[in-house]
């Protein structure tokens, strides 16, 4: 294991004072570690992120401490973070078409199997919508969302997992995506290592850096629990 994301031990914290961590994932937005605590479950840390989710910081900070034994200042320092480093955001042109979100509205859970046929996707997101009462209008497969040939994806980066995974999609026309496309073709990627995991409910994309690669924006598959 990598000695900048070694975990830390309730025993060696007690002598940290008003220091940083020096251990963790570099947050590139603050230049500061996030600690992993070889006390934090993730059943543990499901329950932190719940709190941060329902706008309760203080809460959030009390229960991380408690699991942990971790200072005041690195628990703040956490919850501020829900666990992971932020990424630098890439450059964008002033007349940028490369939206800074995309399928905001959409919701979807990364289970079942991979899907062979874009039709059987797009008629079980539908099926999914109706099922949990969701807004079925905002399904719009053949709807263009993306006018670009490639895009990058990346996620899994927590706070048991420094790195996480990125993966590059290509359009079946090299121009652009749709909504269908897009999401079959993330779904398809994805889903084997997501539909065990807690956190596999799809909560949109959020751009990374529109200058990832030439022609190629990246984008942060966001998921929920």
């Amino acid at each position: 294991m990598d000695a900048h994301s070694e975990a830390y031990t309730r025993h060696e914290m007690l002598g940290t004072g008003d220091n940083d961590p020096d251990r963790g994932a570099l947050c590139e937005h603050c230049e500061r570690r996030i600690p992993r605590f070889a006390d934090l479950s993730s059943d543990g840390a499901a329950r932190i992120r719940d709190l941060i989710k329902a706008r309760r910081p203080v809460m959030a900070v009390a229960e991380l401490r408690a699991l942990t034994g971790c200072p005041e200042r690195w628990a703040w320092l956490w919850v501020e973070h829900v666990g992971q480093p932020m990424r630098r955001r890439g450059q964008r042109a002033k007349d940028s078409s490369v939206p800074e979100a995309l399928l905001l509205d959409v919701y979807w859970a990364f289970r079942c199997e991979p899907y062979p046929t874009r039709e059987a996707f797009v008629r079980a997101v539908r099926e999914y919508l109706k099922d949990i009462g969701g807004e079925t209008a905002s399904w719009r497969p053949k709807q263009i969302v993306l006018q670009a040939g490639r895009v990058g994806v990346c996620y899994g980066a927590n706070d048991t997992q420094e790195t996480g995974r990125t993966f590059e999609l290509t359009a079946e026309n090299q121009k652009h995506f749709t909504m269908g496309e897009l999401l079959h073709k993330i779904h398809n990627s994805v889903v084997n290592e997501l539909r065990s995991e807690d956190h596999c409910f799809f909560e949109g994309l959020d751009l990374v850096d529109e200058l990832w690669k030439k022609g190629v924006p990246l984008y942060e598959l966001a998921l929920g629990s």
